[in-house]
């Protein structure tokens, strides 16, 4: 049983695969490319990258130490692919959370607040939206990468609601009315703030069952009459919708 062993050994070259640091590099690689894959796939639809991971993964399972080179081949394969996917993918977040910073700092700009709460608010947020661009930047995979934007998303939100924290503050307090002599208060009219929000948040869905210009008509006129009720409320400068 042991010359069997160590025949079977010879037949798949370990003895020199594990004497060898450079092949072992490019066995760990392989898995590593396969993970890296894997934790990417929900968001590739490049069919020959898909074929080239199969191929990878197979010799991978082989576990011959003489498919090493083809392992190398086909890391080569993988980097050059995947790169170009994950470039383009970056790119996409990267104008996305952009996007989310001029948003935010639009509320800020829009809203009646003192110039140096409006300083303190937008470093704050920039500074913020720059760290989230430097971990997509530094992502290696596609989940990963895209969870920025979710991030980003949940910093506009708790930038807006301190934006509706500092405008209660600046509220001002109730004031006799000399003018008619009645000696009676009236409150100043409360300061308004801009809101931004999805099309998902109006609707409750992200997609319309629409067979006849009836149905079309329904949901718009429930959409509308959401909208304005919010861009109505006494509370409200306008609405930026992202569709």
């Amino acid at each position: 049983e042991l010359l069997d062993w160590h025949d079977a050994m010879e037949d798949k070259d370990v003895k020199d695969f594990y004497g060898n640091k450079s092949s072992q590099a490019i066995w760990e690689q392989g898995i590593k490319n396969v993970d890296i894959y894997h934790r990417s796939e929900g968001f590739i639809t490049n069919v020959e990258l898909n074929e080239l991971v199969d191929n990878l993964e197979s010799l991978i399972k082989s576990g011959t130490a003489k498919k090493v080179q083809g392992v190398k081949a086909k890391n080569e394969e993988f980097s050059n692919l995947f790169n170009s996917v994950l470039d383009d993918e970056q790119q996409r977040v990267i104008l996305r959370v952009q996007d989310y910073q001029e948003r935010g700092e639009t509320l800020i700009s829009e809203t009646d607040l003192s110039d140096s709460t409006k300083s303190l608010l937008t470093s704050d947020y920039i500074s913020e939206m720059e760290n989230i661009r430097s971990q997509a930047t530094k992502a290696v995979d596609l989940e990963t990468l895209n969870g920025k934007l979710p991030l980003a998303s949940s910093k506009l939100k708790q930038l807006m609601a301190k934006v509706q924290s500092e405008v209660a503050k600046q509220q001002v307090p109730p004031v006799t009315n000399q003018d008619e002599g009645e000696g009676m208060s009236r409150h100043a009219e409360p300061v308004k703030i801009p809101r931004f929000e999805s099309l998902r948040d109006y609707t409750g869905t992200t997609s319309w069952h629409i067979t006849s210009e009836s149905d079309l008509d329904e949901q718009l006129a429930e959409l509308k009459q959401r909208v304005l009720a919010q861009l109505n409320d006494g509370k409200t400068s306008f609405i930026d919708l992202n569709i």
